[in-house]
């Protein structure tokens, strides 16, 4: 349904989420919970270089974190994001590839309500596996596009995260041509070097940038007022900033900032607009353009904690299930059979 310009959707998954999408599909507010929070400022400052180094990468984009509590209410903590799909048509296919084999297939009861509702089933692990399906691609993508799913779970693995998975869309380009590639160079919506400053950090300044239509005014009086504007706002952005710095968790305020303040960026860097896996219609073509696929590395908020070592033991001592064969596991192991799957998914041939 439509919540203000905004279609509103509940996780398919455990979690329980729920997601708002843009009108436009290529924004989603996910709520979260308190720990996936702490997570995303715990591994912000290593995040924001890692995006900054690795355009390409495929691990979602977040552009906020916020907590919000009405009244008495529970606090309510969400995240803005890219969207994996930001198109308005429906996929023909979803699969969600973990990597894992234990319980991750979709069962007969919920495959009986999806045939009886509007809502799209995800196919796991299993499902994919019984269907002996592949993403063909042309041999320089699928290279290139192992070689950084590899790095990505690389990075996930040494932030102590697991439990993440590649959220894989499929759409079928019809036999009209009605579905052929488009520019989308200015659309895609990216992360800039820009964003980095002493008295402040990535997703947490709250001050509007200048707009750049001011700069271009050929009256001269609109360019004194654009003048002034602009020193307000950057004495605003100061105010603010101090400001943030005194009311902030603390949590945030001396480890979180500190490592920001000790990585050093180069203004100069170059931004790539588009990574080569949404070059065809935000997503990438097949081998022989008959399909569209859209992909992307999704929850990847989870850490290896009590929680998941408990899990673990639960479902290996207790219950005997394989323990190669479950969710969780530590991040080594997770990355290592995860990149086993992703060789699984994709063909070069």
């Amino acid at each position: 349904r439509r919540v203000h310009g905004m279609i509103e959707k509940e996780s398919s998954g455990k979690s329980g989420a729920f997601f708002y999408f843009s009108h436009d599909r290529k924004f989603a507010v996910k709520t979260m919970s308190k720990q996936e929070s702490e997570a995303l400022r715990d591994i912000l400052p290593y995040y924001f270089e890692y995006i900054l180094k690795n355009p390409h990468t495929l691990i979602s984009h977040f552009y906020g974190c916020h907590a919000i509590q009405i009244r008495s209410l529970k606090m309510l903590y969400f995240v803005v994001m890219d969207n994996v799909f930001p198109i308005p048509n429906r996929m023909d296919q979803i699969f969600d590839i973990k990597g894992s084999w234990v319980n991750r297939k979709v069962t007969k009861e919920k495959s009986f309500l999806f045939r009886y509702s509007n809502t799209q089933k995800t196919l796991k692990d299993v499902d994919f596996k019984a269907l002996h399906f592949q993403l063909c691609l042309s041999p320089e993508k699928c290279d290139r596009i192992l070689k950084q799913i590899k790095k990505d779970a690389q990075f996930l693995a040494g932030r102590e995260v697991m439990d993440y998975s590649l959220l894989v869309g499929i759409r079928k380009i019809s036999d009209n041509g009605g579905s052929s590639p488009v520019p989308i160079v200015e659309n895609y919506p990216r992360i800039q070097t820009n964003l980095m400053s002493s008295s402040s950090s990535p997703l947490t300044s709250t001050s509007p940038s200048p707009s750049p239509a001011h700069s271009f005014s050929p009256n001269a009086n609109k360019l004194e007022l654009s003048y002034r504007r602009e020193q307000k706002m950057e004495e605003g952005k100061q105010r603010s900033a101090s400001e943030y710095d005194n009311s902030a968790p603390k949590s945030f305020n001396k480890s979180t900032n500190r490592k920001f303040r000790s990585l050093s960026f180069s203004s100069h860097e170059p931004v790539v607009k588009v990574p080569h896996f949404r070059s065809d219609e935000f997503g990438t073509a097949s081998r022989n353009r008959d399909y569209i696929y859209y992909i992307g590395v999704i929850d990847v908020l989870q850490r290896y904690d009590f929680s998941k070592r408990l899990e673990h033991f639960f479902k290996t001592k207790i219950l005997r299930q394989e323990k190669e064969g479950v969710s969780s596991i530590p991040p080594v192991l997770f990355e290592n059979r995860f990149n086993e799957r992703m060789k699984e998914l994709f063909t070069c041939e």
